[in-house]
């Protein structure tokens, strides 16, 4: 069975070169070299049995890596049991030896009908700040995501995650069970190292009429030409009291950084440095009635063409950015940028703190 939340391609699959990247999960992520902890384990099945690390699945579709057949069958692949009397928070996590990027996980009970676990949360560490751990929560949740099997005679759960979860530790926390503690898991994604998924402003994927702003110093200076490394800015024009620059990406995104940059010499009456902001303020909106700040700058740019990336301190999801409040190092408000983060994602979910460190789980 297939969860309620939908998926829908990313631009790290774009970035990636995913196969089938409309539909993409990814490969099995290799267990084989990661280390496997948990609360405690059956002698019977321990926790190497959980991961389908031992199997080749290179060699199976999809279809048959789910089948009963193959699961009844699989070496190795058992699956993992906690011990009888550990109920009070039982949990398996895996440690991968890089980030990854997980896109779709399944859960299976384990093999012989031991037992199975039908609701369970799922926490990972955060790179980008400094892998505390997080519970996957629904947007302006503050409750952990359940993820439960509708019906519990169903063979398995599969839930393709959006958006997607980059970690080096994820967890698994069983909330309900039926006779014991048991999972077998598939964990579908890609090794991923860092870097920065630029949404289309320097591109072009955003699209010149996604791009509006209260006002412009001339036809050269449009809210089209604010794009970065471009050799035009857009400029405000001079009585505009109250200037802004605002991005449509047509859908909901996910961003996590934003990089400004200013407006070379040319035809304005610039200083020799060229204009550019000394600080600025994004805010974002989901319907463009009502905005939400998200951030005010000051930058730490020294001319024109530097350009300051900035990490966001929390992450963003919208599909209306605007960056307004200028104040700049002359009479001129010029502006060239670019969002860094996910695009096209149907279903919203977001995460929230947990207040724990990473070789520490205890959740709350």
């Amino acid at each position: 069975m297939v969860t309620d939340l939908e998926w829908a391609e990313t631009r790290h699959c774009a970035q990636l070169g995913c196969r089938n990247a409309s539909l993409y999960a990814g490969d099995v992520l290799d267990v084989s070299l990661a280390n496997v902890i948990g609360s405690s384990e059956n002698a019977t099945y321990p926790l190497d049995n959980a991961f389908l690390s031992n199997v080749d699945s290179a060699f199976y579709d999809y279809e048959t890596l789910l089948s009963m057949d193959f699961g009844k069958s699989a070496p190795g692949f058992s699956g993992w049991c906690a011990e009888w009397d550990d109920d009070f928070q039982p949990f398996i996590q895996v440690q991968f030896q890089s980030l990854v990027t997980l896109h779709r996980f399944v859960v299976l009970g384990a093999q012989g009908g031991r037992g199975k676990v039908t609701s369970f949360h799922v926490a990972y560490t955060d790179p980008k700040q400094t892998n505390r751990w997080r519970y996957y929560r629904h947007y302006r949740s503050d409750f952990p995501l359940e993820f439960s099997f509708d019906d519990n005679a169903a063979d398995y759960l599969q839930v393709d995650l959006n958006p997607s979860i980059e970690a080096e530790w994820i967890s698994f926390l069983p909330t309900v069970w039926l006779k014991s503690v048991c999972m077998r898991i598939f964990l579908f994604g890609s090794t991923y190292e860092g870097g920065l998924i630029a949404l289309g402003m320097e591109s072009e994927d955003i699209r010149d009429v996604q791009i509006y702003a209260s006002s412009s110093f001339d036809e050269n200076h449009r809210p089209h030409h604010a794009r970065l490394h471009g050799n035009s800015a857009w400029c405000a024009a001079p009585d505009d009291a109250n200037p802004w620059l605002e991005m449509d990406l047509l859908s909901k995104a996910f961003l996590d950084h934003i990089a400004v940059q200013g407006r070379s010499n040319g035809s304005l009456q610039t200083p020799p440095g060229g204009s550019y902001l000394t600080k600025y303020k994004l805010s974002y909106s989901v319907d463009r009635q009502k905005y939400y700040a998200a951030t005010v700058r000051s930058t730490s740019l020294v001319n024109a063409d530097d350009v300051e990336v900035r990490q966001l301190s929390f992450n963003i999801v919208a599909r209306y950015f605007r960056l307004s409040r200028f104040e700049s190092i002359d009479s001129y408000f010029c502006l060239r940028v670019e969002l860094y983060g996910y695009m096209n994602f149907a279903t919203v979910l977001v995460v929230s703190w947990i207040n724990d460190d990473a070789d520490s789980l205890q959740l709350t």
